[in-house]
């Protein structure tokens, strides 16, 4: 299994000498794992959280389909979970298919209404988008925009691919950053180098989501400009060793997200992960 199949996913295989499924993951320390296995949409295993980052299943020679839900958490705080789907006939894997990344929050809610009132700066305070051509890293397709946005504070990140660049856009940007992260979006950040389509909808959703509003060149504040300086350094550096010709382009840039947010230090926030650094933060509160 490659990279682009599933990021942080070492191998999947059946052993030949027990006939069990064995399912190995990167290793990420201090981390908490959890394993469960669904037959025709039946759960038939569910492993209670362990440290151990591998499982071996037994089949018992059973053809058909699975979906293995893997699971992983830090501290009861941040929850994250991968499906991966098998079709296993005569002791082999025919076929797989990843599920992409499902991140559920177990965040006291109060907690995120009150981050703003008791800190200076917090997770949510400023999340700022920008978009860039998809050619520009070498990618010829008809999807030709590329949004990347971050959280000011923790320097996580989230993208949205489109064939267009306008404000329709930056709310489904904005509507899936909301669905994903652990805390409430104060503030989003955007120039005004887009078409006006969309702009009335866009004020109106942040509105009534209570999410303030600022237009200023993204690329003349230092501070951001400096952040995406580095965000798509590191972009271009990992679709180069990954992106191939017929190559499903979309889930090289899920597993370059995964990367970035959970696994890899980060210079800009004192060699932290963005994920280890939210879950810092609301471990102090």
């Amino acid at each position: 299994m490659n990279h682009e199949t599933f990021d942080l996913l070492r191998s999947a295989y059946i052993n030949k000498s027990d006939s069990k499924l064995v399912v190995q993951t990167q290793v990420l320390s201090l981390y908490f794992y959890r394993f469960c296995l669904y037959y025709n949409g039946e759960c038939i295993v569910n492993e209670p959280f362990s440290r151990v980052p591998t499982c071996r299943f037994d089949l018992k020679g059973v053809d058909g389909d699975y979906v293995i839900e893997f699971i992983y958490k830090d501290q009861d705080r941040i929850e994250y979970s991968y499906e991966l789907s098998l079709t296993i006939i005569k002791g082999k894997i025919l076929q797989e298919n990843r599920v992409e990344i499902i991140k559920t929050v177990s965040i006291d809610p109060k907690l995120l209404s009150v981050s703003s009132s008791s800190y200076e700066d917090y997770p949510g305070r400023s999340i700022i988008i920008d978009s860039f051509e998809l050619n520009s890293f070498g990618i010829n397709d008809f999807k030709k925009y590329i949004y990347i946005a971050f959280d000011d504070f923790s320097k996580e990140i989230f993208y949205l691919c489109s064939d267009y660049k306008n404000y329709n856009c930056v709310i489904m940007m904005l509507k899936e950053i909301c669905k994903l992260t652990s805390y409430k979006v104060a503030q989003i950040v955007f120039d005004d180098s887009y078409s006006t389509k969309g702009f009335s909808k866009l004020v109106k959703y942040c509105k009534n989501n209570e999410i303030g509003i600022s237009v200023e060149k993204v690329k003349e504040n230092v501070s951001y400009d400096k952040a995406y300086q580095y965000i798509v350094d590191l972009l271009e550096e990992y679709l180069n060793s990954y992106i191939i010709v017929g190559c499903n382009y979309d889930k090289v840039l899920v597993g370059f997200v995964n990367k970035y947010n959970v696994i890899d230090k980060n210079k800009l926030i004192h060699h932290e992960t963005p994920h280890t650094r939210i879950s810092s933060f609301f471990n102090v509160n």
